[in-house]
């Protein structure tokens, strides 16, 4: 939890009773601890806002946040981490329908050498709690689309 944001212990431990665990995922696959720390403000709130219909201060907030581990395949291509947002109501918390889902395709450098890379990032929210879902593959890999579907399944029955 970022430091600074306080939230009902109780809300809390919901949210961690919500998140991914090693035995949603097939066997082989391993978990490390989270590498987001978060609590680092987002400047790029307003454009992202105004792409997805949502006020500005929603994309900026910084509410406290509980994350899941780090898990990996076996070859550690691909790559699932959960986080789950604590907002101070449902109120402040909406999607713009619901549910919204981004794709991304990059490249990553590695000794030099380009990577492709890509990302799946799904949002969702319940109540006051903003789900962030995010996939990641790197090199040939991809996540299997039945994975994908299992994780955001779930994820949102959790909540």
């Amino acid at each position: 939890m970022p430091s600074g944001k306080r939230t009902r212990g109780s809300d809390a431990a919901e949210a961690r009773k919500a998140l991914l665990v090693l035995s949603d995922l097939p066997a082989g696959w391993t978990v490390s601890p989270s590498p987001n720390g978060g609590g680092s403000s987002f400047t790029g709130a307003p454009g992202l806002a105004s792409c997805i219909g949502v006020p500005a201060q929603i994309v900026g907030a910084l509410p406290p946040e509980i994350n899941s581990g780090q898990m990996s395949d076996k070859s550690g291509t691909v790559q699932v981490q959960q986080s789950i947002s604590i907002f101070p109501s449902a109120r402040f918390a909406p999607s713009p329908k619901g549910t919204t889902a981004l794709d991304v395709d990059t490249a990553l450098t590695d000794e030099g050498a380009s990577v492709p890379s890509r990302e799946e990032l799904v949002f969702f929210v319940r109540g006051q709690f903003g789900d962030s879902l995010e996939l990641m593959s790197t090199g040939s890999s991809a996540t299997p689309s039945s994975l994908v579907r299992h994780l955001i399944s779930v994820a949102q029955s959790r909540l």
